[in-house]
């Protein structure tokens, strides 16, 4: 149900004890305290205009409650208890504010969690090891983190990483996709080292500013689909690359002509050697008019 922003409707939402599913949509700056009443809610949606919404931490007590999500972000009022022995069955939970403290409490209170999308409301170190986090989306600063080996789904962004955290990251045995955006890591030169993303699929990289990109020949080994946008300084892909033999597609979209360059001259080695595949879809930086959408490379000449 979508309820509207009025005062007797949530009168009326109150006395929905059986509500199973309730959405909200509209300008609402703080939820109710009597939303942590309906005992039997399994799914909160709330989207809201501005800069986002208040939840309150009784939340965290509500029996039933599986998956929550707010856009654009949520944050939460009140005290952080200190203990809590109420068993909470929070499966999903997006996308919220955090602190550190915040963070101690919900690895404490959620063991059921399985896709968190936060952001940072401060410099969090984030030790999730003790979760079975499958999905996890992470925007703002890092100071550091343990990730559980469960993950399979990990996107960052302005997260500022080192180069022993992405290696770390490289490490954990059930990766399959990983989107790194805008200033995920550091450094400038990103160096994929042997046994790290063994079992990566899904590569996105988006709006980095790193120049150079190399990848041992032992690494992603099963990758199938590539995609870089907005890397204008990125010069060239790994020579790895071309030796994948899972690899489906690789999309390269408004990057410098020196990657689209690299990209092509992969393409044509490939065919050289009699391989259909991979896909490749090359999005100029300058598109021509009339050229509207992603185009094979064939057709960008």
């Amino acid at each position: 149900m979508e309820c509207p922003m009025s005062d007797s409707s949530f009168q009326r939402s109150k006395e929905l004890i059986h509500l199973k599913y309730l959405g909200i949509k509209g300008y609402m700056v703080s939820m109710p305290l009597w939303i942590s009443n309906l005992s039997n809610l399994e799914v909160l949606l709330v989207i809201t205009v501005g800069s986002g919404t208040i939840l309150p931490m009784t939340i965290w007590n509500m029996p039933r409650l599986k998956h929550v999500h707010v856009e654009p972000v949520a944050s939460f009022d009140g005290r952080i208890p200190q203990t809590s022995t109420n068993i909470c069955c929070i499966e999903t939970l997006a996308t919220v504010s955090l602190t550190n403290e915040l963070v101690d409490y919900m690895v404490k209170k959620a063991s059921r969690l399985r896709k968190l999308k936060c952001h940072c409301k401060e410099p969090l170190k984030l030790k999730l090891n003790a979760l079975q986090l499958e999905t996890l989306s992470v925007n703002g600063k890092i100071l550091n983190f343990t990730l559980p080996a469960t993950l399979t789904k990990l996107t960052l962004s302005d997260v500022l990483l080192p180069q022993s955290e992405l290696s770390n990251i490289g490490r954990l045995p059930n990766l399959v996709v990983l989107k790194l955006e805008h200033r995920a890591f550091q450094q400038e030169q990103w160096e994929i080292e042997d046994e790290e993303f063994l079992n990566l699929k899904v590569l996105k990289l988006r709006s980095l500013k790193i120049t150079t990109w190399n990848a041992s020949d032992e690494s992603l080994s099963i990758l199938e689909h590539l995609l870089i946008e907005n890397c204008f300084n990125l010069q060239e892909i790994p020579s790895r690359v071309g030796d994948i033999q899972t690899l489906k597609i690789v999309e390269v979209k408004r990057c410098g002509e020196s990657l689209e360059k690299s990209v092509k001259d992969f393409k044509e080695v490939q065919e050289g050697y009699g391989n259909a595949e991979p896909k490749v879809l090359i999005y100029p930086l300058h598109i021509k008019s009339g050229n509207t959408g992603l185009t094979e490379i064939e057709d960008c000449d």
